[in-house]
């Protein structure tokens, strides 16, 4: 039979025993990391953009036009400013009375035409690009002295064909997202889909040429900061509308 002094003993180790156990457990103790869990942040965005032709008319006043040694002369200047992408600029006139002394000359920054017309309608490509100044003036009738050279100009006018452009543009800012920034993409939806599409983020192409009615367009994480802009653009003769959204993936 074991003794009242010798059980106390054996309680008493024990409780030792269990008290070391829990010391050294807790000295050794190894926190298992708490694992972020993946977020996503999605931004819905819709875009109209196209470049299209436009042509633009540029009314010219009728004008008789007279050069000869006893006359003196005269001439229809006039300075047209061109828009932004202009692809062409056409002059037209009619030529409702003429004598035929002398040519008629038509310049145009580097364009020039200098032949004799008879009454009837005309016209002529010319080559500018930013602006140009028109200059139709008869020569000089010169030994004919009882008469200047003469054209009388009716329904006078310039025709300016341009590209005329409207893009997209949208700003995002990220913050904690860019800490666990896993991976990040552009999904596009077309309601109007019509020749090239040109798509920037951050002054980088994500994608330049045609697209199909559906796209997704990866995006290089190391191109996104705090703040950022999207931009949408159409190539010429081209068109789009619909709606997309930036799909961005990280450790919250």
């Amino acid at each position: 039979m074991v003794s009242i002094s010798t059980y106390a003993g054996f309680l008493i180790a024990g409780l030792v025993i269990i008290a070391i156990f829990s010391i050294v457990g807790e000295f050794f103790q190894v926190e298992t990391p708490v694992e972020k869990t993946a977020m996503t942040k999605s931004l819905p965005l819709e875009f109209s953009i196209s470049k299209l032709r436009e042509s633009k008319d540029v009314e010219l006043p009728n004008m008789v036009l007279i050069n000869g040694l006893l006359f003196g002369s005269n001439a229809m200047v006039y300075n047209i400013t061109l828009p932004n992408d202009t692809e062409n600029v056409e002059l037209d006139f009619d030529v409702v009375r003429t004598n035929r002394y002398a040519p008629l000359v038509i310049k145009a920054g580097d364009f020039t035409e200098s032949r004799k017309l008879p009454k009837g309608h005309y016209s002529f490509n010319l080559n500018g690009r930013e602006s140009i100044l028109v200059t139709i003036q008869p020569e000089s009738s010169w030994w004919r002295i009882w008469a200047p050279a003469l054209y009388e100009l009716n329904n006078a006018r310039a025709t300016i064909t341009a590209f005329k452009s409207e893009n997209s543009k949208f700003s995002f800012n990220l913050d904690k997202e860019l800490e666990g920034l896993e991976s990040a993409n552009l999904v596009l939806q077309f309601d109007k889909n019509r020749g090239n599409l040109v798509a920037e983020l951050n002054g980088a192409i994500l994608h330049s040429g045609a697209v199909t009615g559906i796209e997704t367009l990866p995006i290089n994480i190391t191109t996104l900061g705090k703040e950022n802009t999207l931009v949408f653009a159409a190539a010429n003769n081209s068109q789009f509308e619909g709606r997309g959204t930036l799909v961005i993936n990280y450790k919250g």
